[in-house]
């Protein structure tokens, strides 16, 4: 085998490794969530506290949503999530949220008075 014949080979193998290398440290082992916080009549809520839970791991990330009622989590845990949301004059929203590997979850916490 001459030796340019054996570069282009080394050269080849050696683009394989480093491109299967790249593509396994871009896999997705997380997952985001958010949405809109509401009260009852659909308004959005600024500024209210909301706050996800890993129910396996214990995990807390607390955000406000923003001027608009929007909130984002990014890169949570894959699991059952509880995820809550508060503001002044309305009541402690709750509920269980399940998130997979991937997934770009939305969930409209809806406040009450």
């Amino acid at each position: 085998m001459s030796f340019r014949k054996l570069s282009y080979l080394l050269v080849g193998v050696l683009a394989f490794v480093l491109a299967n290398r790249v593509a396994s440290c871009a896999q997705v082992n997380s997952a985001d969530l958010s949405g809109h916080v509401l009260d009852q009549s659909g308004a959005r809520v600024p500024g209210a506290k909301v706050t996800v839970r890993n129910v396996n791991t214990g995990a807390t990330r607390t955000t406000a949503s923003d001027a608009e009622g929007n909130y984002s989590f990014i890169g949570l845990a894959p699991g059952t999530n509880d995820l809550s949301a508060e503001a002044p004059g309305f009541k402690l929203y709750a509920e269980p949220v399940v998130l997979t590997v991937g997934q770009s979850a939305r969930a409209n916490p809806i406040l009450r008075v």
